[in-house]
């Protein structure tokens, strides 16, 4: 009794399949998991979105494509949400003022001040759950089918969140510029601003900006043999989303800044301010993924 062949189209499909097991299995699963390893975050969200969107531009060689539909997360910072961080922020304005940090001027010890520190610890978590969209800045842009989202000039966004602001905060009018919290406080074993940093500047570079600032590594840059403008302003973008700012009398959002050569960070600004940039870097958003 002969055995039926398989079919050609049979085939086919067997092939594709096993080429899919194994490229999720090697090359992709492998990325996901170190990235969202070890994250508050369930994975379940924007980053499986993006595999899933890798896995079929990868096993369809460009050619298959699936909508990334990254959800928005709204949410309302109410007094209550302060309150949850009284003990903290005491202690924190009380060691600001004993050991004469410059951080006393913008976190006092005094009711002020401890909402300040509070807001700011608040905003700092939301930037990390953020991180933890894009791989924690692992993702591969090539991969993930990114980079046909890209705008021909600027940065791709994603939104991750849109923060709100109760009456009694909105009417403070409270103006946050986040940088030195980031830099001063731990998440886990390293400060919040190397927990999502790591990924948006070369490490060279990053050695070099936190030796010495901002302002040697560009006199650094400028002093090249041929400048190029374009890398001047994507250093200039660089510089603008890691320093990010709240301003309670306005919502804040929260954006996950992707360079087109995989740099990334999340940042907080007023979504009017992401938009507009400034004279040297122009508009930072020019694309979002992720609609309210």
């Amino acid at each position: 009794m002969s055995k039926k062949a398989i079919g050609p189209e049979a085939l086919v499909i067997m092939i594709s399949l096993l080429a899919t097991a194994v490229i999720f299995l090697v090359i992709l699963y492998p990325q996901w998991r170190g990235a969202t390893e070890g994250s508050a975050d369930s994975p379940a969200e924007c980053s499986s979105e993006l595999l899933f969107r890798s896995m079929v531009k990868t096993v369809s060689f460009g050619y298959g494509d699936v909508p990334v539909n990254c959800e928005v997360k709204k949410r309302t910072i109410t007094q209550k949400d302060i309150n949850k961080f009284q003990g903290l922020s005491k202690q924190a304005t009380q060691n600001y003022v004993q050991t004469n940090s410059q951080l006393k001027t913008t976190y006092p010890n005094n009711e002020l001040g401890q909402t300040n520190w509070a807001l700011s610890k608040i905003i700092a978590d939301e930037l990390v759950s953020c991180y933890g969209k894009g791989w924690q800045g692992k993702i591969n842009l090539d991969q993930a089918g990114l980079l046909d989202f890209f705008p021909q000039d600027g940065s791709l966004c994603l939104y991750c969140s849109q923060i709100t602001y109760d009456e009694q905060l909105t009417n403070s009018k409270i103006n946050l510029e986040l940088t030195a919290w980031l830099e001063t406080n731990i998440a886990g074993d390293q400060t919040y601003y190397d927990k999502i940093s790591s990924s948006l500047f070369s490490i060279s570079e990053q050695e070099i900006i936190k030796s010495q600032g901002v302002a040697s590594f560009l006199s650094i840059l400028l002093k090249q043999p041929v400048v190029n403008t374009q890398i001047l302003k994507s250093i200039a973008t660089r510089v603008f989303i890691s320093q990010p700012y709240i301003d309670t009398s306005k919502p804040t959002a929260i954006m996950l800044v992707i360079m087109k050569d995989g740099g990334m960070f999340p940042t907080a600004y007023p979504l009017e301010d992401l938009k507009k940039g400034t004279p040297s870097t122009g508009p930072i958003c020019r694309k979002v993924i992720g609609e309210l």
